[in-house]
């Protein structure tokens, strides 16, 4: 994780909860923010597709836990597909997921082999925004 102090404010903001997110394909789960976390966050996440696959399922959870097997126990944010794949070879994918101070995440996915952006969600963009939760703050002394 990359993470910076909102120094105008002389306070941390913190994430109030975990983000985590299901390759609805595999059903492998990738934790992207620990609950506490410092604000701004980013990371990048390395997802396949199989060959002949032409969406690759997410799903975006929140919640206090950042295991899966507490899946009952955690808020869907959001399901999206990633689209734009060449379906007659498998396609892996850095999918970049940033988290501004105010609790806004921007995501978008880049195809490793050709560099080309793919489309995310129902409207097929090349990169989604959507506020996840309200950060916490931390005065910083």
């Amino acid at each position: 994780f990359i993470t910076g102090k909102v120094r105008e404010t002389g306070q941390n903001h913190r994430a109030p909860a975990a983000l985590l997110l299901e390759n609805g394909a595999t059903k492998k789960w990738f934790s992207l923010v620990q609950k506490g976390s410092q604000l701004p966050v980013s990371t990048v996440k390395q997802l396949g597709t199989g060959e002949h696959q032409s969406v690759t399922p997410l799903r975006l959870f929140v919640g206090n836990s950042i295991r899966p097997e507490d899946r009952g126990s955690l808020d869907t944010v959001g399901f999206l597909g990633v689209t734009g794949f060449d379906v007659n070879t498998s396609t892996s994918f850095s999918l970049e997921v940033n988290i501004d101070t105010n609790g806004v995440m921007t995501m978008s996915a880049i195809d490793n082999t050709t560099g080309q952006s793919l489309l995310l969600g129902p409207n097929h963009k090349t990169q989604i925004t959507r506020k996840v939760f309200v950060p916490t703050y931390k005065t910083v002394k």
